[in-house]
Protein backbone atom coordinates (compact mmCIF):
# COMPACT_ATOMS: atom_id res chain seq x y z
CA UNK A 1 0.00 0.00 0.00
CA UNK A 2 3.01 2.38 1.02
CA UNK A 3 4.27 1.30 -2.22
CA UNK A 4 1.37 2.51 -4.38
CA UNK A 5 0.91 5.69 -2.86
CA UNK A 6 4.62 6.56 -3.11
CA UNK A 7 4.28 5.65 -6.78
CA UNK A 8 1.22 8.36 -7.16
CA UNK A 9 2.97 10.82 -4.99
CA UNK A 10 5.72 10.59 -7.68
CA UNK A 11 3.43 10.84 -10.81
CA UNK A 12 1.73 14.14 -9.01
CA UNK A 13 5.06 15.66 -8.77
CA UNK A 14 5.96 15.35 -12.32
CA UNK A 15 2.70 16.76 -13.59
CA UNK A 16 3.28 19.65 -11.82
CA UNK A 17 6.30 20.27 -12.98
CA UNK A 18 5.50 19.87 -16.53
CA UNK A 19 2.52 22.20 -15.90
CA UNK A 20 5.15 24.91 -14.51
CA UNK A 21 7.57 24.28 -17.19
CA UNK A 22 5.02 24.52 -19.76
CA UNK A 23 3.40 27.84 -18.60
CA UNK A 24 7.28 29.29 -18.39
CA UNK A 25 7.79 29.01 -21.69
CA UNK A 26 4.51 30.04 -23.25
CA UNK A 27 4.49 33.22 -22.06
CA UNK A 28 5.28 36.52 -23.47
CA UNK A 29 7.32 39.43 -22.34
CA UNK A 30 5.03 41.81 -21.33
CA UNK A 31 3.58 44.27 -22.80
CA UNK A 32 4.12 48.13 -21.89
CA UNK A 33 1.13 49.73 -21.55
CA UNK A 34 0.69 53.42 -21.57
CA UNK A 35 -2.02 56.11 -21.09
CA UNK A 36 -3.53 57.78 -24.09
CA UNK A 37 -1.42 60.51 -26.37
CA UNK A 38 -3.16 63.73 -26.98
CA UNK A 39 -0.40 64.97 -29.58
CA UNK A 40 0.84 61.52 -30.77
CA UNK A 41 -2.93 61.21 -31.68
CA UNK A 42 -2.99 64.75 -33.70
CA UNK A 43 0.67 63.55 -35.41
CA UNK A 44 -1.27 60.42 -36.71
CA UNK A 45 -4.42 62.45 -37.89
CA UNK A 46 -2.26 65.04 -39.49
CA UNK A 47 -0.29 61.84 -41.49
CA UNK A 48 -3.45 60.56 -42.53
CA UNK A 49 -5.52 63.44 -43.94
CA UNK A 50 -7.55 60.89 -45.55
CA UNK A 51 -9.51 60.05 -42.45
CA UNK A 52 -9.94 63.66 -41.59
CA UNK A 53 -11.84 64.25 -45.55
CA UNK A 54 -13.93 61.19 -45.35
CA UNK A 55 -15.70 62.59 -42.02
CA UNK A 56 -16.04 66.24 -44.13
CA UNK A 57 -17.28 64.09 -47.40
CA UNK A 58 -20.09 62.21 -44.72
CA UNK A 59 -21.18 65.56 -43.54
CA UNK A 60 -20.96 67.06 -46.54
CA UNK A 61 -23.15 66.21 -49.39
CA UNK A 62 -21.36 67.87 -51.90
CA UNK A 63 -18.10 67.32 -51.01
CA UNK A 64 -19.35 63.44 -51.05
CA UNK A 65 -21.22 64.19 -54.54
CA UNK A 66 -17.57 64.95 -55.71
CA UNK A 67 -16.09 62.25 -54.25
CA UNK A 68 -18.05 59.85 -56.17
CA UNK A 69 -17.56 61.71 -59.46
CA UNK A 70 -15.63 59.97 -62.18
CA UNK A 71 -12.64 61.67 -63.84
CA UNK A 72 -14.65 62.07 -66.97
CA UNK A 73 -17.73 63.58 -64.98
CA UNK A 74 -15.58 66.11 -63.20
CA UNK A 75 -13.95 67.59 -66.51
CA UNK A 76 -17.04 67.12 -68.56
CA UNK A 77 -18.47 70.14 -65.19
CA UNK A 78 -15.95 72.80 -66.68
CA UNK A 79 -17.41 72.89 -69.97
CA UNK A 80 -19.82 75.41 -71.41
CA UNK A 81 -20.59 75.07 -74.82
CA UNK A 82 -23.08 75.93 -77.85
CA UNK A 83 -24.16 74.48 -80.73
CA UNK A 84 -26.34 75.72 -84.35
CA UNK A 85 -29.70 74.87 -85.09
CA UNK A 86 -33.30 75.47 -82.99
CA UNK A 87 -33.10 71.90 -82.15
CA UNK A 88 -30.66 69.49 -80.10
CA UNK A 89 -28.31 68.57 -82.73
CA UNK A 90 -26.12 65.48 -83.06
CA UNK A 91 -23.09 66.92 -81.55
CA UNK A 92 -25.08 68.58 -78.66
CA UNK A 93 -26.40 65.41 -77.98
CA UNK A 94 -22.96 63.42 -77.83
CA UNK A 95 -21.30 66.31 -75.85
CA UNK A 96 -24.21 65.95 -73.43
CA UNK A 97 -24.58 62.28 -72.97
CA UNK A 98 -20.93 61.23 -73.42
CA UNK A 99 -18.86 64.11 -72.16
CA UNK A 100 -21.14 65.50 -69.80
CA UNK A 101 -20.46 68.78 -70.20
CA UNK A 102 -21.33 71.22 -67.42
CA UNK A 103 -23.48 73.99 -69.64
CA UNK A 104 -24.86 75.16 -72.66
CA UNK A 105 -24.65 78.68 -74.29
CA UNK A 106 -27.72 79.97 -76.51
CA UNK A 107 -27.45 82.52 -79.57
CA UNK A 108 -30.02 83.83 -81.68
CA UNK A 109 -29.13 81.36 -83.57
CA UNK A 110 -30.71 78.98 -81.39
CA UNK A 111 -33.52 81.07 -81.16
CA UNK A 112 -36.69 82.03 -83.14
CA UNK A 113 -40.17 82.05 -80.57
CA UNK A 114 -40.69 81.51 -76.69
CA UNK A 115 -42.22 78.18 -77.38
CA UNK A 116 -39.79 76.77 -79.76
CA UNK A 117 -36.95 77.82 -77.09
CA UNK A 118 -39.01 76.88 -74.25
CA UNK A 119 -39.20 73.22 -76.25
CA UNK A 120 -34.88 73.52 -76.86
CA UNK A 121 -34.08 74.33 -73.01
CA UNK A 122 -36.27 71.13 -72.25
CA UNK A 123 -35.01 69.03 -74.67
CA UNK A 124 -31.69 69.61 -73.39
CA UNK A 125 -32.50 68.91 -69.84
CA UNK A 126 -34.35 65.33 -71.02
CA UNK A 127 -30.84 64.82 -72.33
CA UNK A 128 -29.09 65.50 -69.61
CA UNK A 129 -31.50 63.01 -67.35
CA UNK A 130 -28.53 59.84 -67.04
CA UNK A 131 -26.62 62.45 -65.79
CA UNK A 132 -26.12 63.54 -61.84
CA UNK A 133 -25.29 67.03 -61.91
CA UNK A 134 -28.36 69.29 -63.54
CA UNK A 135 -26.76 71.71 -66.88
CA UNK A 136 -26.43 75.34 -66.79
CA UNK A 137 -28.48 77.03 -69.91
CA UNK A 138 -27.35 80.13 -70.02
CA UNK A 139 -27.40 83.42 -72.53
CA UNK A 140 -26.05 86.76 -73.20
CA UNK A 141 -28.93 88.85 -71.98
CA UNK A 142 -27.61 92.61 -71.39
CA UNK A 143 -30.43 94.54 -72.96
CA UNK A 144 -30.08 96.68 -75.48
CA UNK A 145 -27.64 96.06 -78.75
CA UNK A 146 -27.07 92.37 -76.87
CA UNK A 147 -30.41 90.99 -76.63
CA UNK A 148 -31.21 86.71 -77.44
CA UNK A 149 -34.95 86.51 -76.00
CA UNK A 150 -37.43 86.97 -78.58
CA UNK A 151 -39.11 89.38 -79.58
CA UNK A 152 -42.14 89.23 -77.51
CA UNK A 153 -40.18 89.47 -74.54
CA UNK A 154 -39.90 92.18 -72.66
CA UNK A 155 -36.88 94.56 -74.61
CA UNK A 156 -35.20 97.33 -72.58
CA UNK A 157 -32.98 99.72 -73.74
CA UNK A 158 -28.89 100.22 -73.40
CA UNK A 159 -27.30 100.04 -70.26
CA UNK A 160 -26.12 103.53 -71.55
CA UNK A 161 -29.12 104.69 -71.37
CA UNK A 162 -30.20 102.93 -68.10
CA UNK A 163 -27.25 104.73 -66.10
CA UNK A 164 -28.30 107.84 -67.55
CA UNK A 165 -31.53 107.75 -66.51
CA UNK A 166 -29.88 107.14 -62.90
CA UNK A 167 -32.63 105.83 -61.24
CA UNK A 168 -31.62 103.17 -59.33
CA UNK A 169 -34.87 101.98 -57.89
CA UNK A 170 -35.67 101.27 -61.21
CA UNK A 171 -32.27 99.15 -62.05
CA UNK A 172 -33.05 96.23 -59.52
CA UNK A 173 -36.79 95.82 -61.51
CA UNK A 174 -35.11 95.69 -64.94
CA UNK A 175 -32.68 92.81 -63.73
CA UNK A 176 -35.74 91.54 -62.05
CA UNK A 177 -37.94 91.35 -64.69
CA UNK A 178 -35.07 89.91 -67.11
CA UNK A 179 -34.45 87.24 -64.91
CA UNK A 180 -38.17 86.12 -64.56
CA UNK A 181 -38.46 86.09 -68.04
CA UNK A 182 -35.20 84.11 -69.26
CA UNK A 183 -35.95 81.47 -65.96
CA UNK A 184 -39.66 81.39 -68.20
CA UNK A 185 -37.98 80.22 -71.22
CA UNK A 186 -35.62 77.63 -68.92
CA UNK A 187 -32.73 79.16 -68.48
CA UNK A 188 -30.62 80.00 -65.03
CA UNK A 189 -27.65 82.10 -65.99
CA UNK A 190 -27.07 85.24 -67.74
CA UNK A 191 -23.97 86.69 -68.95
CA UNK A 192 -24.87 89.91 -67.34
CA UNK A 193 -24.36 92.57 -65.99
CA UNK A 194 -21.64 94.74 -68.29
CA UNK A 195 -19.77 96.49 -65.70
CA UNK A 196 -17.36 97.61 -67.92
CA UNK A 197 -16.41 101.30 -67.28
CA UNK A 198 -16.89 103.08 -70.75
CA UNK A 199 -13.44 105.26 -69.85
CA UNK A 200 -12.55 105.14 -73.64
CA UNK A 201 -14.62 106.39 -76.57
CA UNK A 202 -13.16 104.88 -79.26
CA UNK A 203 -14.23 101.79 -77.51
CA UNK A 204 -16.31 99.93 -79.76
CA UNK A 205 -16.66 96.44 -78.69
CA UNK A 206 -17.86 97.94 -74.93
CA UNK A 207 -20.04 101.07 -75.70
CA UNK A 208 -23.26 101.42 -74.99
CA UNK A 209 -23.17 98.17 -73.40
CA UNK A 210 -21.86 99.93 -69.77
CA UNK A 211 -23.47 101.64 -67.66
CA UNK A 212 -21.64 105.22 -68.22
CA UNK A 213 -18.22 106.61 -67.87
CA UNK A 214 -17.71 106.28 -63.82
CA UNK A 215 -17.13 103.86 -61.83
CA UNK A 216 -19.78 105.64 -59.47
CA UNK A 217 -22.72 105.01 -62.20
CA UNK A 218 -21.31 101.46 -63.27
CA UNK A 219 -20.87 100.37 -59.88
CA UNK A 220 -24.83 101.96 -58.52
CA UNK A 221 -26.85 100.45 -61.77
CA UNK A 222 -24.34 97.40 -62.60
CA UNK A 223 -25.00 95.99 -59.04
CA UNK A 224 -28.17 96.53 -58.63
CA UNK A 225 -29.17 94.71 -61.99
CA UNK A 226 -27.23 91.70 -60.68
CA UNK A 227 -29.40 92.16 -57.43
CA UNK A 228 -32.55 91.56 -59.17
CA UNK A 229 -31.42 88.79 -61.20
CA UNK A 230 -30.31 86.74 -57.99
CA UNK A 231 -33.73 87.17 -56.94
CA UNK A 232 -35.41 85.77 -60.02
CA UNK A 233 -32.92 83.21 -59.09
CA UNK A 234 -30.95 83.20 -62.52
CA UNK A 235 -27.29 83.43 -61.93
CA UNK A 236 -25.72 86.50 -63.01
CA UNK A 237 -22.20 86.90 -64.47
CA UNK A 238 -20.36 90.19 -64.23
CA UNK A 239 -18.22 90.85 -66.99
CA UNK A 240 -15.37 91.73 -68.07
CA UNK A 241 -12.83 91.44 -65.69
CA UNK A 242 -10.39 92.87 -65.31
CA UNK A 243 -12.23 95.52 -67.32
CA UNK A 244 -12.91 95.64 -71.44
CA UNK A 245 -13.47 99.71 -71.02
CA UNK A 246 -10.44 101.22 -72.61
CA UNK A 247 -9.57 98.84 -74.95
CA UNK A 248 -9.67 99.54 -79.07
CA UNK A 249 -9.28 96.10 -80.39
CA UNK A 250 -12.31 93.84 -80.42
CA UNK A 251 -11.53 90.91 -78.66
CA UNK A 252 -14.15 88.93 -80.88
CA UNK A 253 -11.30 89.84 -84.04
CA UNK A 254 -7.84 89.95 -82.40
CA UNK A 255 -6.27 90.30 -78.99
CA UNK A 256 -6.32 94.16 -77.30
CA UNK A 257 -3.57 95.17 -75.48
CA UNK A 258 -4.00 97.93 -72.50
CA UNK A 259 -0.97 99.02 -70.98
CA UNK A 260 -1.73 100.14 -67.72
CA UNK A 261 -0.26 98.83 -64.20
CA UNK A 262 -2.44 97.48 -61.39
CA UNK A 263 -2.29 100.29 -59.62
CA UNK A 264 -3.91 102.11 -62.17
CA UNK A 265 -6.77 99.21 -62.85
CA UNK A 266 -7.63 99.79 -59.25
CA UNK A 267 -8.11 103.43 -59.42
CA UNK A 268 -10.69 103.05 -62.19
CA UNK A 269 -11.72 99.43 -63.61
CA UNK A 270 -11.49 96.62 -60.71
CA UNK A 271 -13.54 99.36 -58.63
CA UNK A 272 -16.53 97.94 -59.60
CA UNK A 273 -15.58 94.36 -59.56
CA UNK A 274 -14.56 95.00 -56.14
CA UNK A 275 -17.61 96.02 -54.74
CA UNK A 276 -19.49 92.94 -56.75
CA UNK A 277 -17.87 90.86 -54.98
CA UNK A 278 -18.59 92.76 -51.66
CA UNK A 279 -21.73 92.15 -52.77
CA UNK A 280 -21.95 88.85 -53.45
CA UNK A 281 -21.42 88.34 -56.84
CA UNK A 282 -21.39 84.25 -57.59
CA UNK A 283 -19.75 84.45 -61.56
CA UNK A 284 -16.94 86.61 -62.51
CA UNK A 285 -16.25 86.31 -66.46
CA UNK A 286 -12.24 86.69 -67.24
CA UNK A 287 -11.71 88.84 -70.65
CA UNK A 288 -9.46 88.28 -73.47
CA UNK A 289 -7.28 91.18 -72.59
CA UNK A 290 -3.17 91.74 -72.43
CA UNK A 291 -1.72 93.71 -69.93
CA UNK A 292 2.23 93.43 -70.27
CA UNK A 293 3.06 95.44 -67.81
CA UNK A 294 0.84 93.47 -65.42
CA UNK A 295 1.92 89.80 -66.74
CA UNK A 296 4.99 89.42 -68.41
CA UNK A 297 4.02 85.88 -69.87
CA UNK A 298 2.46 87.60 -72.43
CA UNK A 299 -0.94 85.81 -71.53
CA UNK A 300 -4.30 87.22 -71.99
CA UNK A 301 -6.19 87.82 -68.44
CA UNK A 302 -8.33 85.01 -69.38
CA UNK A 303 -4.97 82.83 -69.13
CA UNK A 304 -3.03 84.69 -66.57
CA UNK A 305 -1.87 83.46 -63.17
CA UNK A 306 -0.98 86.61 -62.27
CA UNK A 307 -4.71 88.08 -62.94
CA UNK A 308 -6.97 85.40 -61.66
CA UNK A 309 -5.32 83.87 -59.08
CA UNK A 310 -2.61 86.47 -57.69
CA UNK A 311 -5.16 89.32 -58.41
CA UNK A 312 -8.49 88.17 -58.65
CA UNK A 313 -8.86 85.35 -55.85
CA UNK A 314 -6.38 86.22 -53.54
CA UNK A 315 -5.94 90.27 -53.21
CA UNK A 316 -10.04 90.86 -54.12
CA UNK A 317 -10.67 87.62 -52.65
CA UNK A 318 -13.39 86.42 -54.94
CA UNK A 319 -14.34 82.38 -53.75
CA UNK A 320 -16.75 82.39 -56.80
CA UNK A 321 -16.78 80.63 -60.37
CA UNK A 322 -14.69 82.18 -62.54
CA UNK A 323 -15.46 81.75 -66.37
CA UNK A 324 -13.52 82.53 -69.91
CA UNK A 325 -15.29 84.82 -72.63
CA UNK A 326 -15.70 82.72 -75.16
CA UNK A 327 -12.59 80.77 -76.35
CA UNK A 328 -13.50 80.33 -79.72
CA UNK A 329 -12.53 84.47 -80.37
CA UNK A 330 -10.14 85.94 -82.12
CA UNK A 331 -7.90 87.15 -79.10
CA UNK A 332 -7.13 83.67 -78.34
CA UNK A 333 -7.91 81.41 -81.44
CA UNK A 334 -5.02 83.49 -83.53
CA UNK A 335 -2.46 82.79 -80.57
CA UNK A 336 -3.22 79.51 -79.25
CA UNK A 337 -4.57 75.84 -80.03
CA UNK A 338 -7.63 75.35 -78.47
CA UNK A 339 -6.81 72.74 -76.31
CA UNK A 340 -3.62 74.67 -75.32
CA UNK A 341 -5.72 77.88 -74.33
CA UNK A 342 -7.68 75.63 -71.98
CA UNK A 343 -4.76 74.26 -70.05
CA UNK A 344 -3.80 77.54 -69.62
CA UNK A 345 -6.95 78.86 -68.21
CA UNK A 346 -7.53 76.00 -65.88
CA UNK A 347 -3.81 76.43 -64.21
CA UNK A 348 -4.48 79.72 -64.02
CA UNK A 349 -7.17 79.55 -61.77
CA UNK A 350 -10.22 79.50 -63.80
CA UNK A 351 -13.10 76.79 -63.03
CA UNK A 352 -15.21 77.15 -66.74
CA UNK A 353 -14.39 77.05 -69.76
CA UNK A 354 -17.13 78.57 -72.44
CA UNK A 355 -16.76 77.19 -76.22
CA UNK A 356 -19.31 78.81 -78.36
CA UNK A 357 -19.16 77.43 -81.89
CA UNK A 358 -17.12 74.47 -82.72
CA UNK A 359 -17.48 71.01 -82.29
CA UNK A 360 -13.83 69.47 -83.01
CA UNK A 361 -12.93 72.63 -80.61
CA UNK A 362 -14.70 71.72 -77.97
CA UNK A 363 -14.08 68.04 -78.25
CA UNK A 364 -10.08 69.37 -78.70
CA UNK A 365 -10.26 71.37 -75.44
CA UNK A 366 -12.03 67.79 -73.03
CA UNK A 367 -9.71 65.55 -74.76
CA UNK A 368 -6.30 68.19 -73.55
CA UNK A 369 -7.91 68.73 -70.19
CA UNK A 370 -7.98 64.89 -69.55
CA UNK A 371 -4.41 64.42 -71.16
CA UNK A 372 -2.90 67.13 -68.79
CA UNK A 373 -4.19 65.96 -65.81
CA UNK A 374 -2.89 61.93 -66.72
CA UNK A 375 0.40 63.83 -67.29
CA UNK A 376 0.30 66.12 -64.22
CA UNK A 377 0.12 69.57 -65.94
CA UNK A 378 -3.06 70.58 -63.94
CA UNK A 379 -3.53 68.48 -60.55
CA UNK A 380 -6.21 66.27 -59.38
CA UNK A 381 -6.51 69.03 -56.91
CA UNK A 382 -7.12 71.90 -58.97
CA UNK A 383 -9.94 70.06 -60.83
CA UNK A 384 -11.82 69.62 -57.74
CA UNK A 385 -11.44 72.70 -56.23
CA UNK A 386 -13.21 74.13 -59.32
CA UNK A 387 -15.34 71.21 -60.20
CA UNK A 388 -16.57 72.00 -55.93
CA UNK A 389 -17.65 75.42 -56.82
CA UNK A 390 -19.19 74.55 -59.80
CA UNK A 391 -21.00 71.96 -57.96
CA UNK A 392 -21.82 74.92 -54.72
CA UNK A 393 -23.32 77.45 -57.37
CA UNK A 394 -25.55 74.93 -58.76
CA UNK A 395 -26.49 73.89 -55.50
CA UNK A 396 -26.82 77.17 -54.40
CA UNK A 397 -29.37 78.46 -57.03
CA UNK A 398 -31.77 75.16 -56.84
CA UNK A 399 -30.64 74.02 -60.50
CA UNK A 400 -32.33 71.20 -61.59
CA UNK A 401 -33.15 69.41 -65.13
CA UNK A 402 -37.03 69.79 -64.58
CA UNK A 403 -38.81 69.90 -67.77
CA UNK A 404 -40.72 73.43 -67.74
CA UNK A 405 -44.88 73.79 -68.79
CA UNK A 406 -45.59 76.23 -71.64
CA UNK A 407 -48.22 78.07 -69.30
CA UNK A 408 -44.91 79.73 -67.62
CA UNK A 409 -44.39 81.71 -70.52
CA UNK A 410 -47.84 84.39 -70.08
CA UNK A 411 -45.31 86.53 -68.00
CA UNK A 412 -42.98 86.96 -70.74
CA UNK A 413 -43.93 90.29 -72.62
CA UNK A 414 -46.66 90.82 -69.56
CA UNK A 415 -48.12 94.30 -68.97
CA UNK A 416 -46.52 94.05 -65.60
CA UNK A 417 -43.07 94.02 -67.42
CA UNK A 418 -44.11 96.37 -70.01
CA UNK A 419 -44.89 99.01 -67.17
CA UNK A 420 -41.47 98.93 -65.97
CA UNK A 421 -39.54 99.28 -69.57
CA UNK A 422 -42.57 102.13 -70.02
CA UNK A 423 -41.66 104.04 -66.71
CA UNK A 424 -37.86 103.73 -67.87
CA UNK A 425 -38.64 105.41 -71.21
CA UNK A 426 -40.88 108.20 -70.44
Amino acid sequence: MRILFSFILIIVLLSSCQQTNHTEISLNPPTEITAPNVENTETSEQQNPSSQDNVEQNQDPIKQQLANMTLKQKIGQLFVVGFDGLKPNHKIKTLIQEYQVGGIILFSRNIKTSEQLLQLTNDLKQLNQTNQVPLFISVDEEGGRVSRLPDNATKFPSNLFIGGKDDPTLTPHIGFTIGTELSAHGFNMDFAPVIDIFSNPNNVVIGDRAYGKTPEIVEKHGLQFMSGLQKSNIIPVVKHFPGHGDTLVDSHKGLPVVNKTIEELKTLELRPFQQAIQEGADVVMAAHIQYPNIDKSGKPSSLSNVLITELLRNEMDFEGVVITDDMEMGAIKKHYGSGEAAVNAIQAGVDLLLYSHQYDLQVEAIQTIENALNLGDITEQQLNESVERILRLKEKYGLSDQILDVEGLDVVGSEEHQAIRDKLLY
